[in-house]
């Protein structure tokens, strides 16, 4: 869609125009040239079956397709997000104008919309489990996850479990918390495997860390499309997935002054969750010394430097 969007790209024999950019046709025979032609070629027709071009000799985006550029996910992850903002728009995403800290259900809300991303669940445990470990079974799985209807995978245990641990994260939840609400499976090697406390906190670890990035690019594409339903979404959601703090507060700490997620959070938990009020209380420097006795003198060292960017922004 990128490549179809760019104005220069409006020519004839798209497909073969696109396939002589790409290193595996300059590389290739006659027959493997023509193979990537006609690999292009089918996806181009994809984009038009799925509404995200119109076959106008030569191919051009339709307006949904110019959106789903915009997000840079794939076209399939663009549709299902597209359909669950549309859902939410009538519903819980309307009640995100607004807030400055993110309550449980409206966290487990978010996590089950940037799951529809492919990008997403690829890093679940329903897809792990799922999937296996062979590149095959990894394919079909993620076709299955493309065709099939949602209510199938809602339906399933450990896919409660991805929504539930990754709600909480945005909560704020430790590893070690997270660890203990995992499921235990029964392989040790795996991850959430056995009973080790330290393993499963390192599992935890693990597990959210190769769901933070993808996450936090796939809520950014569902703002976009938020716009074109007029949804008021705040910005600092993206942060509160990003970096697993729930308030308005702590994400612009970590954001501006470069706090540990715990020592943002001990911050926003004495000021409240509103960066206003924050902002005012550590922008004075007299009231710095009370944070000192909760924070590491790293965090107490980075809170200090970052009321003094403030008192000199307004002065």
């Amino acid at each position: 869609m990128a490549w179809l969007g760019d104005a220069d790209n409006y020519v004839p024999l798209q497909a073969e125009a696109l396939a002589r950019s790409t290193l595996s046709f300059d590389a290739g025979d006659s027959s493997e040239k023509q193979a990537v032609v006609s690999l292009i070629d089918r996806a181009l027709s994809d984009l038009e079956r799925d509404g995200f071009a119109l076959a106008a000799s030569p191919y051009r985006l339709t307006e949904r397709g110019a959106t789903a550029r915009l997000t840079g996910l794939s076209p399939a992850s663009a549709a299902r997000v597209s359909e669950a903002v549309a859902l939410g728009a009538d519903s819980w995403m309307q009640d995100l104008a607004g807030l400055r800290t993110l309550d449980p259900g409206m966290a487990a809300q978010i996590a089950q919309l940037v799951f529809e991303a492919s990008e997403v669940i690829q890093h679940s445990l329903w897809f792990r489990r799922e999937a296996g470990s062979s590149q095959a079974g990894k394919l079909s799985t993620m076709l299955r996850f493309n065709s099939e209807s949602r209510h199938r995978r809602t339906e399933s245990d450990t896919f409660a479990a991805d929504i539930a641990l990754f709600s909480s994260w945005i909560a704020g939840d430790s590893y070690m918390q997270l660890a203990n609400k995992a499921p235990i499976f029964k392989n040790a090697n795996s991850l959430f495997g056995g009973s080790n406390e330290t393993k499963r906190t390192s599992d935890a670890a693990e597990y959210v860390g190769k769901l933070t990035y993808p996450a936090a690019w796939v809520w950014s594409g569902a703002v976009i499309v938020g716009k074109e339903h007029g949804l008021d979404i705040p910005a600092f959601v993206k942060s509160s997935i990003e970096y697993g703090v729930q308030s308005e507060a702590a994400a612009q700490l970590i954001t501006r002054g470069h706090l540990t997620r715990g020592g943002a959070v001990f911050v926003a938990r004495e000021c409240g969750d509103e960066w206003e009020n924050v902002s005012d209380q550590i922008g004075d420097e007299a009231q710095l010394e009370l944070f000192s006795s909760g924070l590491t003198s790293l965090d107490y060292e980075r809170l200090r430097d970052l009321g003094e960017r403030l008192r000199l922004s307004v002065q």
